[in-house]
């Protein structure tokens, strides 16, 4: 199998890597084939871009070594230029979703709340760009590699690869809760997941919500701050600009909040 240097790589279109990855993939040969087509198909792309991983990762730090920096700046407006290009699709999908409050298609349109049908609506327009958005953060770190956004195709059960040092490479699939996967899908993600020599499940948010993942023998869980140290972006940063983006985003929808009022309210509780 023939590899590319890493410059001779990126001068190709994302079409014509996807192409040098699938047509490098047909010479592999497993070690270990799960008898899984579709799931065998992604190891063997996996093998490939493997390859190239260790270069991209050293070239993607020559071009933003204030990641590794405390350049706290740096990092936040990174994170907002992805939020910013987000947001005009959250808006655009809010707007069209008070166009389609027609019909009687849940309770509250049944019973004519449609305040609140559209407010159930507009927060499940936001959690599922939220995830979306999320790996794109994440994809700003140079040691952080897309099978997507850098090869042109997708890996079965794996969303980012980590390059950590000594080539530890992780397969990791990301979430933006701990309670994102319903219990159905666990074992499907599982089999995906441990098909690879060393795979995360991760949350990019740490809250209250427990793992709805199973026990997951043999791969390793993260949340949070633990997933963020990961690929060198402070999770303090992230929640500052995403509550500034979700606070943006309630008052297109509900208008400004008074402030006083709001604490007044907390103080009541």
């Amino acid at each position: 199998m023939e590899i590319l240097e890493t410059r001779e790589l990126l001068k190709l279109s994302l079409h014509s890597r996807n192409n040098l990855i699938l047509e490098s993939s047909e010479q592999v040969v497993l070690e270990n084939p799960t008898g899984d087509e579709r799931l065998d198909k992604s190891l063997r792309l996996y093998n490939v871009m493997e390859h190239y991983i260790p270069g991209l990762v050293k070239y993607n730090f020559e071009f933003s070594p204030q990641m590794l920096s405390d350049d706290e700046v740096f990092i936040r407006t990174k994170i907002n230029k992805v939020i910013e290009s987000y947001r005009p699709r959250i808006i655009g999908q809010i707007d069209n979703n008070r166009l389609e409050m027609t019909g009687k298609k849940n309770i509250f349109q049944l019973v004519g709340a449609y305040r609140l049908a559209l407010s159930q609506k507009h927060t499940r327009t936001i959690t599922e760009k939220l995830g979306h958005l999320l790996e794109e953060i994440a994809y700003i770190s140079p040691n952080c590699i897309s099978p997507e956004n850098d090869f042109g195709t997708k890996l079965v059960g794996v969303d980012l690869l980590i390059h950590r040092d000594k080539n530890v490479l992780i397969q990791c699939q990301l979430k933006s809760n701990r309670n994102t996967l319903t219990g159905s899908q666990a074992p499907r993600v599982e089999k995906e997941l441990k098909s690879h020599k060393n795979p995360y499940f991760a949350a990019a948010l740490d809250t209250n919500a427990g793992w709805t993942t199973g026990t997951m023998t043999g791969i390793t869980r993260v949340a949070g701050k633990e997933f963020w140290d990961l690929i060198y972006i402070p999770y303090d940063s992230i929640i500052f600009c995403l509550k500034d983006f979700i606070d943006e985003i309630e008052d297109y929808i509900y208008g400004p909040i008074d402030k006083k009022s709001e604490s007044q309210s907390k103080l009541d509780l």
